[in-house]
């Protein structure tokens, strides 16, 4: 004989996760009593998918903005172009052994947030965390900053390598 639970004291989250994880075939009056409750949250349920959708829609919306074609290639563009006369500047010479190395962990160190800024819509600052919806100013400032970085590094090891 199982104990019948009772439900109603649970959130609306919960029941999800309980309606989700249960055995049927082992608790069916757990079961019943759990879809009895589900019926009569019917609102709760309305309201929960409306907020769903919204957070579905706020996330497309970030990706929109923060991976958009001109975004991407405006940060990149003007990354390159800044960086172009620092390498055209510097004294020349060679990477050798260990040079190649770093030169390649900068570029990852840098290029990976660049990225995850491209995908997610947020970065690291001096501040924090750092949004497209909240901040769009210093979020455009850390991509260009992590752009500039990315792009010296890479011009440096392109022009360096041999």
């Amino acid at each position: 004989m199982s104990i019948i639970i009772d439900y109603s004291q649970y959130t609306f989250e919960d029941l999800l996760d309980v309606k989700v994880n249960i055995d049927k075939d082992k608790y069916p009056e757990n079961f019943n009593a759990l879809m009895c409750e589900l019926s009569k949250r019917d609102n709760e349920l309305e309201q929960f998918n409306i907020e769903t959708l919204e957070e579905a829609v706020v996330k497309k919306e970030i990706m929109k903005v923060s991976c958009s074609f001109k975004r991407v290639t405006g940060v990149l563009f003007f990354s390159f172009i800044v960086s172009i006369p620092v390498v055209l500047s510097a004294e020349p010479s060679t990477f050798k052994g260990l040079d190649r190395f770093y030169s390649t962990l900068i570029l990852l160190m840098v290029g990976l947030p660049l990225l995850h800024s491209f995908r997610s819509g947020w970065t690291l600052s001096r501040s924090g965390i750092v949004t497209v919806t909240e901040d769009a100013f210093s979020f455009t400032i850390m991509q260009l900053f992590y752009g500039y970085v990315f792009c010296l590094t890479l011009l440096f090891t392109v022009a360096r390598w041999s």
